[in-house]
C-alpha cells in the first residue's frame, strides 16, 4: 500500500531535519503517542496500529522513518518537493495490503502529519515569542 500527503509550512530541508526529532514526533503527528526515546534516532512509540520501534534517518531531501518490527515493513519519508518550493511531501509505504479499518487508520495518520507540518509556522512563532530575552550588559563608549 502507498499513501501520500502534502502540506506547506517548512521551507528548508535543514529545518525539516533539525526540528522533526525522535523525542517530539507527537508534536508533529498527533497520531503518535507515548514516545520512549532509546537514542537520538530511535524510540518506542504508540501508533494507531500498536506500539512499535521507530528509526529516524536523515536522507538527502528530508527524513525517513522506519518501523522495523511492523508487519509489511511500514515506513514513511518526509521530503521537500523538488518541483514546488515550500511543499512538503509525506510518503508512506508498506508491502502489506490493508483492510478498510487499517486503511482509515493510515489515512488519519497521514492527515495528522499534514496538519502538524502545516501548523509549523505558528508553533515556531509561538516558541520564539515565549523565549526569554536576555539582558545586554552595559557598554560605555566602545565595543566592550
Amino acid at each position: 500500500m502507498e499513501f501520500i500527503a502534502k502540506a506547506t509550512g517548512i521551507k528548508q530541508v535543514a529545518d525539516l531535519q533539525k526540528y522533526i526529532r525522535i523525542e517530539n514526533l507527537h508534536e508533529w503527528c498527533e497520531a503518535i503517542s507515548e514516545i520512549e526515546p532509546i537514542s537520538s534516532d530511535k524510540c518506542e512509540a504508540d501508533f494507531p496500529w500498536g506500539r512499535l520501534r521507530v528509526h529516524r534517518e536523515v536522507i538527502r531531501d528530508g527524513l525517513r522513518f522506519t518501523l522495523p518490527g511492523s508487519a509489511g515493513a511500514l515506513q514513511w519519508t518526509i521530503t521537500l518537493s523538488l518541483k514546488q518550493r515550500g511543499l512538503v511531501i509525506v510518503h508512506l509505504t508498506s508491502v502489506c495490503e490493508a483492510d478498510e479499518k487499517q486503511r482509515e487508520a493510515v489515512e488519519r495518520f497521514m492527515a495528522a502529519w499534514a496538519s502538524g507540518i502545516a501548523s509549523w509556522p505558528e508553533r515556531a512563532a509561538a516558541a520564539l515569542a515565549n523565549k526569554p530575552v536576555g539582558e545586554c550588559a552595559p557598554s560605555f563608549g566602545g565595543f566592550g
